[in-house]
């Protein structure tokens, strides 16, 4: 019986590998964009925002938008990995219009956890680093998954009485 789980989870482990390898599946990653105190005015304070990262193929779409601001950036996706640069900036509530105020720098690295890395909202040139943050996703099928798990965890047992 020992033997039976020892290669039970030997299968588990190289079918995670195998998932990684393989990429992450196209669909919605949905996670949290983290960021500290704006570097040169701590008043201005962290905050934490939704960020839904796209994948289609080989491309990675990073979508950050609600009626006041937007970041849509997309880039390559290679070896598990992309790099997002791109702006940001505020809409406006007239036109719907965005201006672009910052510039939004992303490294990501695919888990079969989700994608994760670091972050910074920049100056709109580049050159200044306005505040660093964190980005952590769960894959679109996760909230399938923890939904199962509760059904199966409220499930009552059924005893067979025959």
């Amino acid at each position: 019986m020992k033997n039976f789980y020892v290669g039970a989870l030997i299968a588990l482990s190289a079918a995670a590998n195998a998932a990684a390898a393989a990429g992450p599946s196209d669909g919605t990653y949905g996670g949290t964009l983290a960021c500290e105190a704006a570097i040169s005015n701590p008043s201005e304070v962290a905050f934490s925002a939704p960020v839904n990262i796209k994948v289609e193929g080989s491309r990675v779409t990073w979508v950050r938008e609600t009626s006041a601001l937007r970041e849509i950036i997309s880039a390559p996706l290679a070896n598990g990995k992309v790099s997002l640069d791109g702006f940001g900036g505020s809409v406006s509530a007239a036109t719907k219009q965005a201006f672009w105020d910052w510039k939004l720098t992303a490294n990501l690295v695919y888990t079969p956890e989700g994608f994760n890395g670091q972050a910074q909202l920049r100056s709109k040139d580049g050159h200044d680093v306005l505040r660093n943050c964190s980005f952590a996703s769960s894959p679109p099928s996760a909230a399938a998954t923890s939904a199962g798990s509760r059904s199966l965890a409220s499930a009552q047992p059924v005893m067979n009485t025959a």
